[in-house]
């Protein structure tokens, strides 16, 4: 099904709800759940009569939609501290950072992690934090760059971001994870244009060319002749030598597409893409998966959401009197870099990703509402 803790927050915090859920003063944060869960699980109950009965489509629903469960805890959250509940989240983003990275160097069996197939970034302590590589790396890739907001609002000194983002570049360069390369690549890249003034722009953008020729002009036996970089390593070099980067998902997406046309309003009601294509368990993009799965309506829903979230963000930093370069750094180097990354895997679809981008939701959107009503 799965679960994470997170998932288990509209529980935990029922009580607080009882207690505390009339001073909630926006209806969106109740109006939007109760719009796209009934949505999703809508159309996976039709596709379940349909195919017999099966109860596929409605796990497939559940497990995506119960993210939105997660507005109504992101409002609670400001509803019950304000922005004194914003402060605790940097020490807590730095201690899961720093859990991780500790995990990987104890519990690995060096040079080696101990998430999946020795990846890096894979597991807390024993335990694995959460499937595939591709999902936790890619969180703890958001993780350090939403601190690049909390350090320009002086949240966090400049040490403690750079030992952050260290840590994550380099679990995310050991977790041979492409889409986790991505997103802190696009990431730190966007963060360069947003912060730095035009001459130095330039002149930085001057020496990362002279570094990238030297790097491909490098004899990388040389220098890093080390078991610890032998999966990237291998990695970079399957891919000079001429093969495929996308490890054929060039295939899968033109097969999705072609599926999709055949449905398009509604989509195939959570039905598992393998039925459709054998060959292939999942269209391996949000985008694609969010069309084949609920289909214009679903797909324009999650998109209202995210469009949201942008405007919401632009109002407090307007109503706090923030300067607009805060806005331009959550676009730029967090939300932007985040749906790149779904271009390669479907992101919003793992719970870690889903239920972080909900929960600022619903917070953000409570916060504007009570600001406006001051």
């Amino acid at each position: 099904m799965d679960m994470i803790i997170s998932d288990f927050y509209p529980f935990i915090l029922l009580p607080f709800f009882f207690l505390y859920g009339l001073k909630i003063k926006s209806k969106a944060i109740f109006l939007l759940p109760l719009v796209a869960i009934g949505y999703y699980l809508g159309i996976a109950i039709v596709a379940s009569f349909t195919e017999y009965g099966s109860i596929g489509n409605l796990a497939s629903s559940l497990r995506f939609s119960k993210q939105f469960l997660l507005i109504p805890c992101g409002a609670l959250l400001f509803t019950l501290y304000g922005w004194r509940g914003v402060k605790s989240f940097s020490s807590s983003i730095i201690f899961i950072l720093c859990a991780i990275l500790l995990s990987d160097l104890i519990y690995g069996s060096w040079p080696r992690g101990c998430g999946y197939e020795g990846r890096w970034g894979g597991c807390l302590a024993k335990f694995e934090v959460y499937g595939f590589p591709n999902s936790s790396t890619s969180y703890i890739v958001l993780l350090s760059l939403t601190l690049i907001l909390f350090h320009h609002v002086k949240l966090i000194s400049t040490k403690l971001l750079t030992l952050a983002l260290l840590i994550s570049a380099f679990i995310a360069l050991l977790s041979i994870s492409r889409s986790a390369w991505v997103f802190i690549t696009t990431g730190l890249f966007f963060t360069f244009l947003v912060s730095i003034n035009i001459k130095r722009k330039v002149l930085y953008l001057y020496i990362l060319s002279i570094l990238i020729i030297l790097l491909f002009a490098f004899d990388w036996n040389l220098p890093i002749n080390t078991s610890l970089f032998d999966g990237v390593l291998n990695k970079f070099n399957y891919y000079t030598a001429g093969n495929e980067i996308t490890s054929g998902r060039t295939d899968i997406w033109l097969a999705a597409a072609s599926l999709i046309l055949h449905s398009p309003l509604f989509g195939f009601g959570f039905n598992y893409f393998s039925i459709y294509m054998p060959q292939f368990d999942t269209p391996h993009q949000q985008y694609l998966e969010l069309l084949f799965k609920s289909g214009i309506i679903g797909f324009s829903i999650y998109m209202y959401c995210i469009y949201l979230f942008c405007i919401k963000f632009k109002q407090l930093c307007f109503n706090h009197q923030v300067d607009i370069k805060l806005y331009k750094l959550m676009l730029m180097s967090v939300l932007l870099p985040l749906l790149i990354n779904g271009l390669f895997q479907p992101i919003f679809s793992y719970s870690l990703m889903g239920n972080f981008f909900m929960f600022a939701l619903g917070f953000a959107i409570e916060a504007t509402k009570s600001i406006e009503e001051l």
